[in-house]
């Protein structure tokens, strides 16, 4: 007799979901987490002692550029018509030394205008002092007038004032043809021309750009926390191109960059360093980090989920036979081909230092220490 279609669903139904049931519980059977112990297979495996420290040491490296002592641009502090340019690119000249000259014949003529003017007002005080005189012991006497008295009195106030001014004017034209000569004001080598012979020039129009033959800097920007750790006077070595150069500290800011949030140190090069202006010079200073862990090869570790990573660490069983057991960790720094971890890793743990690839949780393996 066939049973009715209502019964039929609810059998269906149970048969399904204990189906399901099994199924599920089937997928959800956790698989052993090591694999079966075979000491008489065990691999060898080179491993390295993991040393747990409360801090490490890290060389940080900030890069800067050379400059000279001195770098400046040289210009004329009045027009002029350029007669002579002494130096090019690349000449090394003293200090002192004339290297460009303007045209001075309209200065030459008022500098002999104005001391002509000059004799005269000289003469015309004289004159005025004579009449003053004269005029004082009459004036005493009774002999003239208050206001004859004034007049010339007044009269030898302006031939003095009028002295005064032009010898002001011809001091002038002297310093004008003084500075119509551009000299050096340090030793130093031209690195560009701006000018050439008969240009008319501007005052501050650049003639030369010129660098200090002596003293090489290094300027190099710095964190703050690192700033802190250093002073002035301090012997550091930059690296320029490669070579190892001494120097010693000459200046910290006391102000960060806002661009760079960075504080500028000066380190003076030696006087028989051949550093150029605008090559790369590098600063290597250790630092201590106050953070637990431990250096590893870089090698021990696999990849983890969320971030971290994983290392095989060789320990007993409770047969006796050596196994690998797996450690979660995390890196914190690099160096070089090692890396700073911590995490489950204990003082002492003996780490697979290499071919984790070939190894898995519990497996059997012959340690074998690293070389150091």
């Amino acid at each position: 007799m066939p049973l009715p279609r209502p019964l039929v669903s609810i059998l269906a139904l149970c048969i399904a979901g204990g189906a399901a049931t099994l199924l599920t519980g089937a997928l959800y059977t956790k698989a052993p987490a090591t694999v079966a112990v075979d000491a008489d297979r065990a691999l060898d495996a080179e491993i390295t002692r993991f040393v747990e420290q409360d801090s490490y040491k890290k060389t940080v490296t900030f890069a800067g550029i050379v400059t000279a002592k001195e770098d400046t641009r040289l210009a004329f502090e009045i027009p002029g018509t350029l007669i002579s340019l002494g130096l090019r690119v690349g000449d090394t000249a003293k200090a002192g030394q004339i290297v460009a000259r303007l045209d001075t014949r309209s200065l030459v003529a008022n500098q002999s205008a104005t001391a002509g003017r000059l004799a005269q007002a000289k003469a015309q005080g004289e004159l005025a002092r004579l009449q003053f005189d004269r005029i004082r012991d009459l004036f005493a006497q009774g002999a003239v007038s208050q206001g004859q008295f004034d007049e010339a009195r007044l009269g030898l106030d302006s031939a003095k004032a009028t002295e005064t001014a032009l010898q002001a004017e011809l001091s002038a034209i002297n310093v004008a043809l003084t500075k119509s000569e551009l000299r050096l004001p340090f030793n130093a080598t031209v690195n560009a021309r701006h000018a050439s012979i008969g240009a008319v020039v501007a005052s501050g129009s650049p003639i030369y750009d010129i660098t200090s033959t002596e003293g090489r800097e290094a300027i190099i920007g710095i964190p703050a926390q690192v700033a802190t750790r250093l002073a002035v006077d301090e012997v550091v070595t930059v690296y320029i191109d490669g070579d190892a150069i001494v120097g010693r500290i000459l200046g910290i800011s006391s102000k960060l960059d806002l661009r760079t949030r960075t504080q500028t140190i000066r380190i003076a090069l030696p006087d028989n360093s051949e550093a150029t202006p605008g090559q790369v010079a590098v600063l290597h200073h250790a630092i201590t980090i106050e953070t637990a862990g431990g250096w590893l090869p870089m090698t021990a570790l696999t990849e983890g989920g969320r971030g971290l990573w994983t290392a095989l660490v060789a320990r007993a069983n409770q047969e006796g036979s050596i196994v690998t057991e797996r450690a979660i960790l995390e890196i914190i720094d690099f160096a070089d081909d090692r890396v700073y971890v911590r995490g489950s890793l204990k003082n002492g743990d003996k780490v697979i230092a290499s071919g984790t690839h070939r190894l898995v949780p519990g497996m059997a393996i012959n340690p074998v220490e690293a070389a150091q």
